[in-house]
């Protein structure tokens, strides 16, 4: 099972930019259930605008296989409690938990430390039955 979810986090990997890291829930058999990108660091009063790139290698992964029509592409969308209850709610009717949360970021880009960091943000606020492994 361990090297199911290695397998993934590898795919996951290749979605990831030097400017951007990666959160997201999986299935102990490694199945990816949702996913989000992330901008590593926010510069002030830069305002950069997407090559398109992100949203290409993301279009790439799901043509391969990696995630499936039936997974929710943005579950962190919202701040709200109640639609963040709700989107939960949305993943346990299709994916029995627990899930894994799952950061992955380039070396160099971002610590082990701040992914650490995010990580235990998003299982606060999800406030659900998640083990995290950071990448």
């Amino acid at each position: 099972m361990l090297l199911n979810i290695e397998g993934t986090t590898s795919l996951l990997a290749q979605v990831v930019t030097p400017k951007t890291f990666l959160a997201a829930l999986i299935t102990l058999d490694g199945r990816v259930v949702a996913f989000h990108i992330h901008p590593s660091a926010i510069v002030a009063d830069e305002d950069e605008q997407s090559d398109g790139s992100d949203q290409a290698k993301i279009a790439a992964a799901i043509a391969s296989g990696l995630w499936r029509e039936d997974c929710y592409q943005r579950p962190f969308s919202s701040t709200s409690k109640t639609e963040v209850a709700r989107e939960l709610g949305q993943l346990r009717l299709n994916f029995t938990p627990p899930f894994l949360l799952v950061l992955v970021g380039k070396t160099g880009s971002v610590s082990i430390d701040t992914l650490s960091m995010k990580a235990q943000l998003l299982q606060d606020q999800l406030k659900g039955p998640f083990s995290n492994i950071v990448f």
